[in-house]
């Protein structure tokens, strides 16, 4: 916008007339136009084919694209209070709000495009570009409960942890409850049986936060689907750096097994690679070892006989 073209704006940039635009050049060029935001990252986002360069052909299709209007728009607090407030207009709680409008497919996630239609119907009108930039702060392209309200999700993720560590899912937990087979339990019910087995936090916000229909009970279906819903992020990360590790430690037995090339276990469990080195070094010493044993034999040999040509020349005639 501000040079009206993408290839004003690459003459802009290009101050030697190269037309080849090389990293040190468009790191030096870009905040002397105006350019306040990280510059590194932008030139790898254009550099595509990592030639370390880029041209005038690689600012071509931003003349065409059309981001998301949540890319470019400025995180809005007004817009989200408004958001918040006629979400709990419609429900009792975030997190029955959160199931009934936003959370289409019960797995603790909400996209963009789910996030535009909760708006429609709770009749939100406002910022929603801006609200959403509030909400998604690290950018991962969906929303959870957690950043909805973080209160309510820890309400909802202690019972989840709670009923895995002690029954092993909210279902099993739900059975148990369930005492008298009606396949629902009411608040009386949930109450008694979360205290019976030690449940310490607060009861009746956790109904009401499962309750999201209001109907004064929950059904099997209603606690059961917290088993779909994945771990908090921390320990999400934390798997992920754990199936990484796996992975590298994976990669690297499979490029250096425990075997030498026989197929039989290496005796120093060292790889192959290493193995093979020593064994080849093992050898060259062993035949050096050998060469100089070889001449040491022919070095004494050679001393025996000229000593004994010595002596028979020494000899005294009568000895002849």
């Amino acid at each position: 916008q501000k040079f009206g073209s993408m290839q004003d704006a690459f003459s802009a940039l290009d101050a030697d007339g190269s037309k080849i635009l090389k990293a040190a050049e468009f790191y030096e060029q870009m905040p002397k136009l105006g350019w306040k935001h990280p510059v590194k990252e932008l030139f790898a986002g254009l550099d595509k084919k990592n030639e370390k360069k880029i041209t005038a052909d690689s600012l071509v299709f931003l003349e065409k694209w059309r981001p998301l209007p949540f890319l470019t728009a400025t995180p809005n607090k007004q817009a989200l209070a408004e958001f918040k407030q006629l979400l709990l207009g419609r429900c009792r709680t975030f997190t029955a709000a959160w199931r009934r409008y936003m959370d289409k497919d019960n797995f603790n996630r909400c996209f963009w495009g789910d996030f535009l239609t909760a708006c429609r119907r709770v009749g939100f009108s406002g910022d929603a570009a801006g609200c959403w930039r509030l909400l998604d702060s690290d950018c991962m392209g969906f929303i959870t409960l957690k950043e909805l309200d973080d209160t309510s999700n820890t309400i909802i993720m202690d019972f989840k942890k709670w009923c895995d560590d002690l029954f092993g899912s909210c279902r099993s937990a739900f059975m148990l409850f369930d005492m008298d087979g009606s396949k629902y339990v009411d608040y009386k019910e949930f109450r008694h049986c979360c205290r019976l087995h030690g449940f310490e936090k607060d009861v009746t916000e956790l109904f009401v936060a499962l309750d999201h229909k209001g109907e004064g009970k929950l059904s099997v279906e209603s606690v059961s689907l917290l088993d779909e819903w994945p771990p908090d992020e921390e320990t999400m990360f934390q798997e992920m750096r754990d199936r990484l590790a796996q992975r590298r430690n994976s990669q690297f037995r499979h490029r250096f097994p425990s075997q030498n090339e026989e197929g039989g276990p290496s005796s120093s469990g060292s790889p192959p690679i290493l193995a093979r080195t020593s064994s080849r070094v093992g050898n060259l010493s062993r035949m050096q070892s050998k060469d100089k044993l070889v001449a040491r034999g022919l070095e004494r040999s050679n001393t025996r006989t000229r000593c004994g040509s010595e002596a028979a020349v020494a000899q005294p005639e009568s000895f002849k």
